[in-house]
């Protein structure tokens, strides 16, 4: 694959210079890698019962320019969680920028900072191969990563300790907020500051169904028509 021309340098400003030397400083500690695109996340989740959240911070070294990602889902586990965060930046640069640098440099590294050793782990053996093994439980996730990587983006995991980078640090606390924003809103009880469609996603779920008849709770699968039967299902109104 071809390389485009070299980066054109220029007197930045103190506070970009500034924020050039921290990353310099963050990447070597990992060895200096090769970068056109650093990204820092982190995700928090405990189980697919619980809501789960993510943020990431993605660098351009071209442009030095910086975007800060988040988000939440209401369930997620931990490994879904921390692997998001890359997946939704990569998308949102290939959207807005990528495409038009892949066609001009013809592929991208692409330098992965994470704090999840399993993330590290299965995402580099992702990225080595179509045939590399991935567990089942992360396949939807990596399938992702391999298509980026098909398109140019070549990725390289690399794992630090929780909380040591300024970034890492602010991908953690928005990853923990996010996440506790959803578990709030998808309280019952929860009303202030909610967002509307959240109540009426919420009083939706809330629903109970009771046959008129029989008084009997149904289950939202009972709702569908018999097809042993003609006609359509008993019509039952919510309590």
């Amino acid at each position: 694959m071809q390389r485009g021309k070299k980066e054109r340098t220029s007197n930045r400003p103190p506070a970009i210079r500034a924020g050039q030397e921290l990353i310099s400083q963050v990447l070597q500690r990992i060895g200096n890698p090769k970068w056109d695109l650093f990204i820092v996340g982190d995700g928090s989740g405990s189980g697919w019962a619980q809501a789960c959240g993510w943020a990431a911070t993605i660098v351009d070294r071209a442009t030095t320019a910086r975007r800060f990602f988040y988000g939440a889902m209401d369930c997620g586990s931990v490994n879904f969680a921390e692997s998001m965060p890359y997946i939704q930046a990569l998308t949102w640069f290939d959207e807005h920028y990528g495409k038009d640098r892949l066609r001009e440099l013809g592929y991208l590294n692409v330098v992965i900072l994470t704090d999840s050793q399993v993330v590290a782990q299965w995402g580099n053996r992702a990225m080595a191969t179509e045939h590399a093994d991935i567990p089942r439980k992360q396949l939807a996730l990596y399938a992702g990563m391999r298509e980026l990587r098909r398109v140019g983006y070549q990725c390289a995991f690399h794992w630090a300790p929780r909380m040591t980078t300024e970034l890492n640090w602010a991908a953690d606390l928005m990853a923990g907020l996010t996440r506790r924003s959803v578990i709030d809103a998808m309280d019952p009880a929860y009303i202030a500051g909610a967002d509307p469609a959240i109540r009426a996603a919420n009083a939706v779920g809330n629903l109970v169904f009771y046959d008129p008849e029989t008084q009997q709770r149904l289950d939202p699968y009972g709702l569908n028509p018999d097809e042993n039967r003609p006609g359509n299902a008993p019509v039952v109104h919510p309590t």
